[in-house]
């Protein structure tokens, strides 16, 4: 994950994780390159227009290297370009070799999928209310259904080339607490993969990074691969393509500290299309390349439901087909490998610049090319005359956070509302555009142009109504909860707003000199002070990286102060208003009114803000 990325699961979730795939409309049709010299003009062309340094890619089949290549610099300054040795850092997509592993010691009788973490490494510090009923396993922390949270702050600050795995985990305060019953739902955690590899080091005695590149790099030819530092990893920049993005030496290393090339990743792709077997030699069963591209742990995936997180190997739908994969960001790098086990075809890249619309424009590219000569396959068969549950007709909420702390606001800004009409269902986020999709089973429903069913309706132990689907899951709310929490977000949202609008009026008018008291000008001040020290916590957030965030810094402690301080300028602006109300004539019923309105409106938001942690978060502790 990129510090842009955090900041936004902090400050902007618009949409819940889980459901943002819904409301995804349908894209204009794509026209892939006719010519692999076509194809490479056009990578060329994406890379200057988003001001991104270079690329490394690969296209691969079963029989051939269809392509390889090397754009760009390497490194601005010295204008050194990128090869096809060039080392990049790939990310999440570390996790594949944890998940490869795991499964190489399944293979070998040393461990099984369904055996308790927390009897294997009590010293990882998992907290499950539900362990005797319920305990964490070893496949939930790979299909990430264990119920962590994700990281916090002060782990992306910290950077430290000696952190062992188990000292990365305890770095870590409250990500091993487990939110809900173990494998009730999907949460993409960076916490689940590291437990995960203390589990390895304790039965094989080795570091997860030794047995790594003894039983899968080095196996696989990987030989430029490694979890740690290496100098020739090329330079990486932000999203302006010329800010560098240090290297820094992350507390969960086999989540995302892999360095590998081109070179590398091709061999991985041909293991992964050769079904677990690479020039000859059999790396792994085909049965654990099934299992692993298997979600089996989710509550939907146990109902049915293929397209999800199988081992850290995800289903990926794209224009009729479905990918097998994983992407990843880290440190100013974004790449993506993706496969189709049926076609024998897969590919790779990976730029050196966190400039997400340069990489979604090459993701197309590369889909688009490995396709265009496949025939789409059948999707499933779409029911003709449904009938539907209608008890799970209403509003619905995200309920499964990658981050705890942005709970509240994905509550608020991921509401969307479930109905059926000509036998469809029409998923409508509050906040987003309608989306329609089709019954394929009495509880299971497809968008248009997919392959597979994305979206399932089931019940809780607790006879909860939810939608889970790859990304995560929402829970059913009575209308009377969703219409007040609706109404009151558009009443906080206006109310701000409109004081923000009016100064300039009202500061106008005082400047020419029109009479106002003194509780007149208060009663008006104090809640455009408090909406200023808000903005000012916002921009605290946007304006640090994750090196001053989650850290002791002057942005932190800046962001500590101005959220405790609007909060509490709030209640004084509220108290304000009420001490003056017999007064209102004076200052004018209109403006009191209005102050009333605006200072309520922030109380609100300052009491809701608190009971999730917002307020007064210690962000270089949490």
């Amino acid at each position: 994950m990129t510090t842009h990325d955090l900041l936004r699961l902090i400050v902007l979730v618009f949409v819940s994780l889980g459901m943002s795939t819904l409301s995804a409309t349908e894209a204009d049709e794509f026209v892939a390159a006719k010519s692999v010299t076509e194809f490479e003009s056009r990578l060329t062309s994406i890379l200057t227009e988003n001001k991104t340094p270079g690329l490394i890619g690969a296209i691969v089949s079963d029989k051939e290297l269809i392509w390889q290549g090397a754009l760009g610099l390497a490194d601005i300054e010295s204008e050194q370009p990128v090869t096809q040795q060039s080392l990049f850092r790939v990310g999440s997509i570390s996790k594949t070799f944890v998940s490869l592993a795991i499964l190489k010691l399944v293979e070998q009788g040393k461990l099984s999928l369904d055996q308790s973490v927390q009897d294997l490494v009590p010293e990882a510090g998992i907290v499950n209310p539900w362990h005797s009923s319920d305990p964490v396993k070893l496949v939930h922390l790979l299909e990430h259904t264990a119920g962590f949270d994700d990281i916090h702050v002060r782990d992306f600050a910290f950077s430290d080339p000696e952190v062992t795995t188990l000292d990365g985990i305890e770095f870590n305060q409250g990500s091993r607490d487990v939110r809900w019953r173990p494998g009730s739902r999907v949460s993409y955690s960076n916490m689940g993969p590291p437990v995960a590899a203390l589990v390895l080091e304790k039965v094989t005695g080795k570091t997860f990074e030794t047995f790594a590149d003894e039983a899968i790099l080095s196996t696989l030819g990987m030989t430029g691969a490694s979890f740690y530092f290496d100098e020739k990893v090329v330079s990486s920049y932000a999203y302006d393509g010329k800010t560098i993005a240090p290297y820094v030496h992350i507390p969960v290393r086999p989540s995302g500290a892999l360095n590998a090339s081109s070179d590398d990743m091709i061999q991985l792709l041909r293991m992964f299309i050769g079904r677990g077997e690479l020039d000859g030699r059999r790396i792994l069963q085909e049965s654990s390349i099934t299992r692993m591209e298997t979600p089996e742990s989710s509550l939907a995936a146990r109902n049915g439901l293929q397209a999800g997180y199988g081992l850290s190997n995800m289903y990926i739908q794209s224009d009729g087909f479905v990918f097998h994969g994983h992407d990843g960001g880290i440190d100013g790098f974004l790449s993506a490998y993706a496969y189709l086990p049926g076609p024998g075809l897969g590919y790779f890249f990976s730029i050196n610049a966190a400039n997400g619309m340069a990489f979604s424009a090459i993701d197309d590219e590369f889909t688009a090319f490995l396709t265009s000569a496949l025939e789409k396959p059948e999707p499933v068969t779409v029911i003709t005359d449904p009938v539907f549950d209608t008890s799970y007709i209403g509003f619905y909420q995200p309920d499964s956070p990658r981050m705890e702390m942005t709970r509240g606001l994905e509550k608020l800004l991921g509401m969307a509302r479930v109905d059926f009409e000509r036998g469809r269902m029409i998923f409508s986020p509050v906040f987003g555009e309608p989306t329609e999709l089709l019954p394929v089973a009495s509880h299971s429903f497809i968008k248009t142009g997919d392959a597979l069913p994305s979206l399932m309706m089931l019940e809780s132990q607790q006879g909860v109504k939810l939608l889970q689907g790859r990304g995560g899951t929402a829970r059913q709310v009575p209308e009377a909860v969703a219409y007040l929490s609706i109404g009151l977000l558009v009443y906080v949202g206006l109310m701000m707003a409109s004081s923000v609008i009016f100064a300039p009026i009202w500061v106008f008018g005082r400047l020419i000199g029109r009479p106002a008291k003194i509780n007149h000008l208060w009663v008006r001040l104090l809640p455009l002070l408090t909406i200023i020290c808000l903005l000012g916590s916002i921009a605290c957030l946007l304006a640090g990286d994750t090196s001053d965030l989650g850290t002791f810094s002057t942005i932190s402690v800046a962001y500590w102060v101005l959220s405790i301080f609007w909060a509490l300028l709030s209640f004084v602006s509220l108290a304000q208003v009420i001490l003056y109300r017999h007064r209102r004539l004076e200052t004018g019923s209109w403006v009191w009114s209005h102050s009333l309105m605006v200072s309520t409106a922030l109380v609100i938001a300052a009491v809701y803000l608190s009971y999730y942690g917002i307020i007064g978060a210690r962000l270089w502790a949490y």
